[in-house]
């Protein structure tokens, strides 16, 4: 038991610093920088409440929710980070309602259990020329309309400059226009740590009693 306990001891340690192994280098001539997003909702989308989500990874999940009043003014969205992810997530107030508390309702959102539910993930880092002259990157996205099937359209603007059209729906993972640090190197560290841990306990069972 003593061993096992090290083990595990020494897993989460491991994925806590295995967490922040830094990201690959970007190709030549590129850079990192870090990322604004700031969201708008056009007055004809209607019926809808958002919330914003927060996961941080330590390494494992940590998911904190706000309800966010939104308009057709642009509303800045919280930083991200390598270790922290950031969305927006639409619900059906007529499916909200159907929910009674604000805990079930809370965890209903972090379920994705809630029918009709849309999100956007958002980047918190992207990859852009290395002689770009700002310190940080302007995305915003104008929420057009949600559909039931396609989920959230939206226009998307860099640096004030229409870009595209993308639909988002409940669940799904972000794109990867720009390195996605906020998830994906988390989770690197923790099936990391779960590899030393399970190691450890092998090395432990072919050890005579």
């Amino acid at each position: 038991m003593r061993h096992l306990a090290l083990f595990a001891v020494l897993g989460f340690v491991a994925g806590d610093a295995l967490a922040d192994v830094p990201p690959p280098p970007p190709p030549k001539g590129k850079k990192y920088i870090e990322v604004t997003n700031s969201v708008a909702v056009e007055k004809s989308v209607k019926g809808y409440i958002f919330v914003s989500q927060t996961t941080s990874y330590r390494p494992a999940p940590v998911v904190s929710q706000l309800r966010v009043v939104m308009s057709d003014k642009l509303t800045k969205m919280p930083p991200g980070g390598r270790r922290i992810s950031i969305s927006l997530i639409a619900l059906p107030e007529e499916e909200v309602k159907k929910i009674k508390g604000e805990a079930a309702i809370d965890e209903a959102i972090k379920q994705n259990k809630i029918p009709g539910m849309h999100r956007i993930d958002f980047a918190s880092t992207d990859i852009i020329e290395e002689d770009y002259p700002n310190k940080s990157l302007a995305v915003e996205y104008t929420i057009t309309e949600i559909d039931a099937k396609k989920g959230i359209i939206a226009t998307i603007k860099r640096d004030g400059k229409v870009v595209e059209q993308k639909t988002k729906k409940a669940g799904d993972k972000p794109s990867d226009d720009g390195e996605q640090t906020s998830t994906r190197w988390p989770l690197v560290g923790a099936f990391s740590a779960m590899a030393i841990a399970m190691l450890g306990l092998w090395l432990v069972r072919r050890r005579p009693m």
